[in-house]
């Protein structure tokens, strides 16, 4: 049986980089008294525990891929929020146990883009229901999407409409082997799924690998990379909620090794080109 705390209470479901920032980022928080981090490796959730060194933190073994196991513990856990910390793939699992167990909702990506007309990912499909039951979704609150959402958002504050939001994507790496930026498997579903964009006032698909451009990046990087199309969630998500008319809307990844992941797509045979 749980021992109340005081302060707030939340369970993780998913232990990856993001839980480590999450979990560090709520443990200085005052009004947040206890956070579950769970993971199907316990290990992986110890270990971010023991990195973070707060007595906040408590470790446990759960399967997101599990709704019962996760509504029971939900359940007994008297939580006020559940982050969906997990790949996208489990964004439907999770979500279940949160509305069964009436708590409040939280997670960075989704794993369907415009999966339905009108449906910009996968979460939006339950809106009404958990509208009903007086529950709380906050879906696609990371760095993109999220940040990239509210940006977009702000920059449309003083105009009447946008001819074209454009997202780029980029980072570099110090290592001599792949390293995804985020989750590797994610990456590459990422890298080898068709793009969806928004053009002439609905979406579009394109495939993979397309979009070829090179765009000259600002300080720190103050030169050239080069982008492709990628598949993310901005553009639908971005016309469909700026509150104004967009014309076109688009999101691009690069990096200095990004015609490497298309040789490790295509020479998997992923998809075929063209």
């Amino acid at each position: 049986m749980d021992v109340i705390c005081a302060g707030k209470r939340v369970i993780i479901i998913g232990a990856g980089a993001q839980a480590n920032v999450i979990s560090g980022v709520l443990s200085r928080a005052e009004d947040v008294g206890e956070i579950v981090l769970t993971d199907i490796d316990l290990s992986r959730a110890r270990g971010i525990a023991e990195t973070n060194t707060s007595p906040k933190i408590k470790a446990e073994a759960i399967d997101a891929a599990n709704v019962e196991e996760m509504v029971e513990r939900i359940k007994g856990g008297n939580f006020n929020l559940v982050i969906n910390a997990t790949i996208p793939m489990f964004v439907r699992e999770v979500m279940q146990a949160a509305y069964r167990a009436k708590v409040d909702y939280l997670d960075m990506a989704a794993n369907e883009i415009y999966p339905k007309p009108g449906i910009p990912t996968e979460q939006f499909e339950y809106a009404k229901e958990w509208e009903e039951a007086g529950l709380k979704c906050f879906t696609g609150a990371g760095g993109d999407p999220g940040l990239s959402n509210i940006m977009a958002k702000d920059a449309m504050a003083d105009l009447d409409e946008a001819d074209s939001i454009m997202i780029k994507d980029y980072g570099e790496v110090d290592c001599d082997e792949p390293v995804a930026l985020w989750s590797m498997r994610t990456y590459l579903e990422d890298q080898y799924l068709p793009a969806t964009i928004w053009e002439d006032g609905k979406p579009k698909e394109v495939a993979p690998f397309t979009g070829e451009e090179d765009y000259l990046l600002p300080e720190p990087f103050n030169k050239k990379g080069k982008f492709y199309y990628h598949d993310h969630e901005e553009g639908v998500t971005i016309p469909l909620y700026c509150g104004k008319p967009v014309k076109y809307c688009d999101f691009k990844i690069g990096e200095p090794g990004i015609d490497m992941w298309r040789f490790i797509v295509e020479g998997l045979g992923c998809y075929l080109p063209g």
